[in-house]
């Protein structure tokens, strides 16, 4: 599914950026930044995501998804020196807390779950929010939505059908 559904909206972008990109204030650096963020994000997060709904089924895969914006702060905090508000600290605290709660109630998951399974998520979850940070370094350098997309989905395409043909398939 990413091999396909990626590099499509990647196709998408490419047609449409004649009419769209606007390459004034061009920033090597962001272009760097995009590319190196595309390497894991949509791909790798789907990927993670698609094994994750596998393991776990998709009720608790996006609940644990739900803790991207936790990373997010995280990361941007450690990252960029940002304060992270308290209103946000106590509601990635509820988020993770009951993520916690989620994993000790048996009847919440799948039969046969194993508790290691939640790192499928949990690691989507990490690159989602550290993604997003890396693109906003990225659009400080260059602030065009536009162009991170379109350079984002070019790499990720590549790592897409990358990983699809190392798995082989077709």
């Amino acid at each position: 599914g990413a091999a396909i559904s990626i590099p499509i909206a990647a196709i998408l972008f490419v047609v449409a950026s004649p009419f769209v990109l606007d390459t004034s204030g061009f920033s090597l650096a962001a272009v760097l930044l995009f590319a190196v963020v595309g390497l894991f994000f949509p791909a790798i997060v789907t990927i993670l995501t698609f094994r994750s709904n596998e393991q776990l089924g998709p009720t608790v895969t996006s609940a644990v998804s739900g803790t991207a914006p936790l990373f997010a702060l995280l990361a941007a905090s450690l990252l960029l020196d940002e304060k992270i508000p308290a209103q946000a600290a106590a509601a990635a605290a509820g988020v993770a807390a009951g993520i916690v709660l989620l994993s000790w109630k048996p009847s919440s998951v799948r039969r046969g779950f194993a508790r290691w399974s939640l790192l499928w998520p949990v690691a989507g979850a990490m690159l989602r929010g550290v993604a997003q940070v890396g693109a906003k370094v990225g659009l400080l350098l260059w602030p065009n939505p536009f162009a991170a997309g379109l350079i984002g989905y070019a790499v990720s395409s590549a790592t897409a059908i990358g990983a699809d043909r190392c798995r082989g398939g077709d």
